[in-house]
């Protein structure tokens, strides 16, 4: 073989040209860097957005885009091959970046892949694997989109459930509206949310993820203050009911120490009859009806108390 051959294999002793490698420091992958999510079908395009982002931040991007080509092993001078110390750099930086990334997977991958020798071998098996997404995972993303629902989730969990798998379908180049989006979040809402649900279908202009979750986040604050009771205590008084309507009791009801006193009936209330210290929780709308009602029955107590009193 000539010695100006550009094979590379590293076992062949080749004549050395710019055989020197690129000084590159990756002493955070010597400490053990770590990604923040395990390579899998649904990560894959995180998972490669961060490990390029890390490799290029230690200048070392070349040993899985193939820019750093392997080093030979042996360099051949004057007809005398010699060890090639280039090769024992590109050797070392190549195999760190090949145990970075087998433990940036899953124990399953990890075996899978470790039959690759280089780091630029593994890059190509790991993008022949994971780069060209199923389109039976494309549909399976669509129909979880179709299938989503609030349920007991707020609506900040909900949303962002949906836009989840939104961004991943737009990484796989099918992306997905925002007035779709918007659809898919409005069909996952439950009955309490039908009003604004239908404000918003009405609205000429498409609504950007930001502003849909901001109006329903609103909603969703309202309905909370809606259901929420009022937890009052409201003055002690005997109800007597007659024809589905609530009325008080005679003056005597109210007369402190009276023999049929309100302290008498708070024991001894009638079948129809109802404390309202026992039901001391009341809606706003219930409240004033109550101190409505107790106040007209207070006047006509001290109306007849007057005209009794003039006898």
């Amino acid at each position: 073989m000539s010695a100006n051959s550009s094979n590379t294999d590293p076992t062949m002793p080749v004549n050395s040209s710019n055989t020197k490698t690129k000084s590159v420091d990756l002493a955070h992958l010597k400490h053990g860097a770590q990604l923040s999510i395990k390579l899998s079908t649904s990560t894959f395009f995180a998972w490669r957005r961060q490990v390029n982002s890390l490799l290029a931040g230690m200048k070392c991007s070349g040993y899985i885009n193939g820019k750093i080509e392997p080093q030979p092993e042996f360099i051949n001078t004057n007809g005398i091959s010699t060890n090639n110390p280039a090769y024992e750099d590109w050797f070392a930086n190549d195999q760190l970046i090949v145990s970075f990334l087998l433990a940036a997977m899953t124990e399953r991958d990890s075996v899978a892949f470790s039959s690759c020798d280089t780091a630029r071998q593994l890059w190509l098996a790991i993008e022949a694997k994971y780069a060209n997404p199923s389109r039976a995972h494309v549909m399976s993303l669509k129909n979880q989109l179709q299938r989503s629902r609030k349920g007991s989730q707020t609506v900040t969990e909900f949303l962002f459930q949906v836009k989840r798998i939104a961004d991943e379908l737009a990484v796989l180049d099918t992306a997905i509206s925002d007035d779709d989006v918007t659809l898919y979040v409005l069909n996952g809402l439950g009955s309490e949310y039908r009003d604004i649900a239908a404000s918003i279908r009405t609205r000429e202009r498409s609504f950007t993820f930001e502003e849909l979750h901001s109006h329903l986040i609103a909603h969703e604050e309202f309905l909370q203050k809606e259901d929420a009771p009022a937890d009052v205590a409201v003055p002690t008084a005997n109800f007597h009911q007659r024809n589905g309507s609530r009325n008080f009791r005679g003056r005597g009801s109210f007369r402190r120490g009276s023999r049929h006193g309100s302290n008498q009936h708070m024991n001894h209330l009638p079948e129809n009859s109802f404390n309202p210290m026992q039901h001391s929780t009341y809606s706003k709308e219930k409240l004033d009806e109550v101190k409505e009602e107790w106040a007209t029955h207070m006047v006509e107590d001290v109306i007849n108390d007057a005209k009794r009193l003039q006898k």
